[in-house]
């Protein structure tokens, strides 16, 4: 897994290590549940996509290019 570096196996959904998502699909209703639980819910991703965002043009793209995704808040969620 590229957010921590763990083997997968085949049959692993999510990783063992980071509980990370192997594959990113969502369907339209799964994308509307985690929009309303982003804005009506406080979490710890919040502070830290935000700052990135304000002082590090670029920062919060390469993180998700690179596989690191579990620490901040999902391109489209943001």
């Amino acid at each position: 897994m590229k957010n921590c570096y763990f083997e997968l196996n085949e049959e692993h959904i999510y990783c063992p290590k980071c509980s990370q998502k192997v594959a990113l699909s969502y369907k339209l209703r799964e994308l509307f549940s985690h929009f309303l639980n982003d804005y009506f819910t406080f979490d710890s991703k919040i502070g830290r996509s935000i700052m990135p965002l304000l002082t590090k043009p670029g920062y919060l793209t390469e993180q998700f290019l690179a596989g690191r995704r579990e620490k901040y808040i999902q391109p489209l969620r943001l």
